[in-house]
This record gives structure tokens, sequence and C-alpha cells, in this order.
């Protein structure tokens, strides 16, 4: 059986692939500053996921154990570890 590789969508994507599926009212649409705020949030969310994981890759570089990175997040290390072991 053949398995797929998924890629992870940003989250502007996958918005707009679904929003390719939905076609709304024209009686409703509404202008793109309609949606500005969560557009920009996406974006910022994106590049927070992106910086924390730069840290935590330096961090484990520099000799941080997991269980200081977890407790930094109040996760358990396992859940770091998982997350991000194969990023290291």
């Amino acid at each position: 059986m053949a398995t797929k590789s998924h890629k992870k969508l940003s989250v502007e994507d996958a918005v707009q692939r679904f929003e390719e599926g939905i076609e709304p009212d024209p009686a409703t649409r509404r202008g793109p500053e309609a949606t500005a705020d969560i557009r920009a949030a996406a974006k910022m969310l994106d590049y927070a996921e992106s910086l924390l994981e730069e840290n935590i890759v330096d961090a484990r570089r520099r000799g941080v154990t997991w269980l200081e990175i977890a407790l930094a997040l109040g996760v358990t290390p396992q859940a770091v570890s998982q997350k991000y072991r194969d990023r290291v």
C-alpha cells in the first residue's frame, strides 16, 4: 500500500483551500478588509512558530535539555521532543 507524503500547510494556505470550496452569497460578500486582522494574526502565528522552532533547535545545539525546553514551554519533555527532535 502506497503512503502519501503530507506537507504541513501554512494557516494561510489552509484558509485559502477551505475558502475555495465556499461561495458566499453576493449580498453578504465583504471586502478583504473584513478579515484583515485574522490574516495578520495567522501570519504572526506562522512567524512565531518558525521562530520557536529556530530557538529550540539552537538551544538543543547548545546543550539545553528537552526537560529545560519543556519547562519553558509548559509542556512535557516527551511532547516537545516528539514535535521537534527530527528538526535538530
